[in-house]
């Protein structure tokens, strides 16, 4: 009896652990389509024009093109000093979960991470400062310099608790701070998502859905290498 008990135990664990993944995988997609979870994120060191999204936008494959700005920076908040990788808010496109708060309506306004109010002690209310020692060319990316916390938020962006590497600080990320496109001041995007048409409907973890993803990118890549012949021609004739 007491070899068949442990059998049956063996078992119930075995079908528990079996079924947990599916299910974790089928939540985990499911939140992706709820806060529209982008295909593809595009990224390029000169920047995208309006040009660039333009074409993007006539493929046929592409259902949305969001694009976006981004930094890294130490932040203050009173004596406490972290580096936040900073993100504008898309239209759309990896929408965030709001916990607590209100969206901001103000570029001196910002989305905290929930994990910094578990982990830092950051509440809603907070005024978050960037020192003037960051870098001068990073510094130059954002006005106003203090931001106030007007939501607690958790992104799409970040479905771990790992926020990611930085070269600033300790070499990684403490939390991110979302806010309105008009806070940035660069002259071009710094990234731009996609989302793809039929993958809302696919599984994100199904070999569907991933083939999808490949038969859509060696086009993209064609396209990014016209696109950066251009951009780069256009910024020689600036600096002529």
């Amino acid at each position: 009896f007491a070899i068949f008990a442990i059998v049956a135990l063996g078992a119930g664990f075995f079908a528990g652990l079996s079924a947990t993944s599916p299910d974790m995988r089928l939540t985990c997609d499911t939140y992706f389509d709820e806060h529209g979870m982008h295909d593809i994120r595009l990224i390029s060191t000169a920047g995208f024009t309006e040009a660039d999204l333009d074409a993007l936008r006539a493929e046929p494959e592409i259902s949305t093109v969001s694009p976006a700005y981004f930094a890294d920076l130490v932040v203050q908040n009173g004596e406490v000093e972290k580096v936040a990788h900073l993100l504008s808010l898309t239209d759309g496109v990896n929408t965030p979960e709001l916990k607590e708060g209100r969206m901001p309506t103000s570029p001196d306004e910002c989305l905290l991470d929930s994990a910094a109010v578990e982990k830092f002690g950051f509440s809603l209310g907070d005024i978050i400062l960037i020192p003037e020692d960051n870098k001068e060319e990073t510094l130059e990316l954002i006005s106003p310099r203090e931001l106030k916390v007007v939501g607690i938020v958790s992104s799409p962006l970040y479905v771990t608790f790992d926020r990611g590497t930085s070269t600033i600080g300790s070499g990684s990320v403490d939390f991110f701070l979302l806010l309105p496109s008009e806070t940035f001041t660069s002259d071009y995007y710094l990234e731009v998502y996609l989302t793809l048409k039929d993958t809302t409907s696919k599984n994100t973890f199904k070999e569907e859905y991933q083939q999808l993803i490949d038969s859509a990118i060696p086009h993209l890549e064609t396209l990014g290498e016209e696109r950066s012949e251009i951009r780069y021609q256009e910024i020689r004739d600036e600096a002529d």
